[in-house]
């Protein structure tokens, strides 16, 4: 089976804590998310994030309902983190 992956990096003028509390919030996916995907997560907004840590969103796409599943795989705070999809289109 092909895997696929997708990096990228950016400069930004805040301290690495701050730019990693902000992306580790799964709220946050919501703000960067443009309104007309109705994106909406799921899971319980109180839940802690660690490694093993299961995310699960819906949104729309030309009207279609989607759902996904993501799953936490490495927690190295403030340094980084992976998740990948678990479920989903």
């Amino acid at each position: 089976m092909k895997t696929h992956r997708f990096e990228t990096q950016i400069w930004l003028s805040y301290r690495r804590e701050e730019v990693f509390e902000f992306f580790a919030d799964p709220c946050n996916l919501e703000r960067l998310t443009p309104p007309w995907l109705h994106f909406e997560i799921i899971t319980s907004p109180d839940i802690v994030i660690e490694q093993g840590t299961l995310l699960d969103y819906r949104l729309r796409l030309r009207g279609i309902p989607l759902r996904w599943q993501s799953e936490i795989s490495v927690w190295e705070p403030p340094q980084r983190f992976i998740d990948r999809q678990t479920k989903g289109p």
